[in-house]
């Protein structure tokens, strides 16, 4: 019997759902990577899991990252340079996003990156925390020591874009749909992290 090839099955669209295949945990389709090759159409773990296991790996290989002579950031410097330049340049689509806490929400705009943007709110909190700067976000920081432990971390990895627009868009245009979110969830009633931050610019 001559054989016969498999049918592919229709990728998945972001609002259907999806399992996760190391938490078990039944997510949107938003919350995974792309993978054009698999048969849904998206990674077989979720974001938050592959950014986990992203940090278990650089906590287990210090070496890789901290200047060893064999690491990769070492041997492909003047590559990862390139790199670095092409990525950190805020000519990206432009994000508003908001961060979930259970002290209240944190709305913010980037044309970077969203990943960029994670990095940045990850090392001013560390930063903050230590001493050696002073926070621009107080409230989202005392939200995440409220928390305690690696938890504010997960409210990182789960952060969401609420609103996407062209990489054309006027960095004053995106701080002005930031700030018209930020109005409208407090109208709503909703506890904002930066609501202080947007009546001293009203």
């Amino acid at each position: 019997m001559a054989n016969q090839k498999r049918g592919r099955r229709p990728h998945l669209q972001p609002s259907e759902y999806h399992t996760c295949i190391q938490c078990k945990e039944t997510k949107s389709a938003s919350a995974y990577h792309i993978c054009k090759s698999r048969p849904t159409g998206l990674q077989g773990k979720c974001k938050t899991c592959q950014q986990l296991d992203g940090l278990k790996f650089r906590h287990d290989n210090p070496e890789y990252y901290n200047g060893n002579d064999e690491s990769y950031f070492v041997k492909n410097k003047e590559l990862w340079n390139a790199y670095q330049r092409k990525f950190l340049k805020a000519d990206k689509n432009s994000i508003v996003y908001c961060i979930e806490t259970p002290s209240g929400l944190y709305i913010g705009s980037t044309k970077a990156y969203l990943w960029i943007r994670n990095n940045t709110h990850r090392k001013d909190y560390r930063k903050w925390k230590r001493g050696i700067a002073v926070s621009t976000t107080p409230d989202l920081h005392k939200a995440w020591d409220k928390m305690g432990g690696d938890d504010w971390l997960k409210t990182l990895l789960d952060i969401k874009i609420i609103e996407e627009f062209d990489a054309d868009m006027l960095p004053h245009v995106l701080k002005q749909k930031e700030r018209d979110y930020i109005r409208k969830y407090e109208a709503q009633g909703l506890p904002l992290l930066n609501i202080n931050w947007t009546k001293k610019r009203k």
